[in-house]
């Protein structure tokens, strides 16, 4: 197992010896791929990483953020057709788990999300 994915190697081999249940699968998930984010930040300072909250609450801002980031020509009725498809939902997993679920994985994500959230982003 690379690098990258060291960290997790025992909860890797644990969850590929038998099903676990999709919380605790999402968490480990999420834990591995924004840790690797989170890498990827530190050792490419020159790299854009946008959130994907972000680019639902402010399209118009984000999407012209990428297009110069990436030298790419974009006219302002590009960006008003990109905010009219976007659709801004900040906490959409609130309809779908309870209370308990989201302060269960809260606390078991928080080592990698307190790198890109606030505690009130929750």
């Amino acid at each position: 197992m690379n690098q990258k994915l060291s960290a997790y190697r025992e909860e890797i081999k644990e969850f590929s010896g038998e099903k676990q249940e999709i919380i605790e699968q999402g968490i480990l998930l999420y834990n591995i791929i924004y840790s690797v984010i989170k890498k990827y930040q530190d050792k490419h300072d020159d790299w854009l990483f946008v959130k994907y909250e972000d680019i639902t609450k402010e399209p118009k801002k984000s999407f012209k953020k990428i297009f110069e980031y990436l030298d790419l020509d974009y006219a302002n009725s590009d960006l008003d057709k990109i905010k009219q498809k976007t659709y801004y939902n900040p906490k959409p997993y609130q309809d779908r788990l309870s209370k308990e679920q989201i302060k269960y994985i809260k606390n078991n994500t928080k080592k990698v999300w307190e790198h890109f959230y606030l505690p009130e982003d929750w």
